[in-house]
């Protein structure tokens, strides 16, 4: 039980690291009941959403791609929109208990 104590610290600490460093992952932290594990997933899902956008034409990979062009290579910014976007599409989901399905063009 020990060693697992230890390894959930150890992760504890380099997700604390991650987080601080994710303007995304702090703004996540500021809604209440989201703990540090859930606003890093969602913060690092945003990102990556955002790195492979380009392989997709659905319209929704279309608009990230748009949208980071206009940015620039501004990755932050990017992915911040995307993460929010992505929280308030999961809100939307789980509230109205619906499955997500990509607009095709």
């Amino acid at each position: 039980m020990v060693h697992l104590d230890e390894r959930a610290n150890t992760l504890d600490g380099k997700l604390e690291i991650v987080c601080g460093q994710n303007e995304g992952s702090q703004h996540l932290l500021s809604i209440s009941g989201v703990v540090l594990l859930s606003a890093t997933i969602i913060s690092h899902g945003g990102r990556s959403v955002v790195r492979v956008a380009h392989l997709y034409t659905d319209k929704r990979n279309l608009w990230i791609s748009e949208f980071d062009q206009r940015r620039g290579k501004n990755i932050s910014a990017v992915d911040v929109v995307v993460t929010n976007k992505n929280t308030l599409i999961a809100w939307a989901l789980l509230t109205n208990k619906q499955c997500y399905e990509a607009a095709i063009i």
